[in-house]
């Protein structure tokens, strides 16, 4: 059976938002540290400046690296959208 990718590689994006929440808080950005935690808000974040371009680009990278994956188990499953 094949290893299932998505449960870990999630999990650890997961707890890289909790992180990024608590440094957003240190920056006194409390509402937007609060929709990040919601919905990863992770591009406003970059483009308001409030996260610098490198750091923002690696956490959307790992965003759109699960987006890939979880995409590519619907078309697994046969599940339409």
């Amino acid at each position: 059976m094949k290893e299932n990718l998505i449960q870990p590689k999630s999990y650890e994006f997961a707890k890289k938002i909790v992180f990024l929440y608590q440094e957003l808080k240190r920056k006194k950005e409390f509402e937007l540290g609060s929709q990040l935690l919601r919905s990863y808000w992770l591009r406003l974040l970059r483009d308001t400046q409030i996260l610098d371009s490198a750091t923002s680009q690696r956490y959307i990278s790992e965003c759109e690296e699960i987006l890939r994956i979880l995409g590519s188990i619907r078309k697994t499953v046969g599940i339409n959208s």
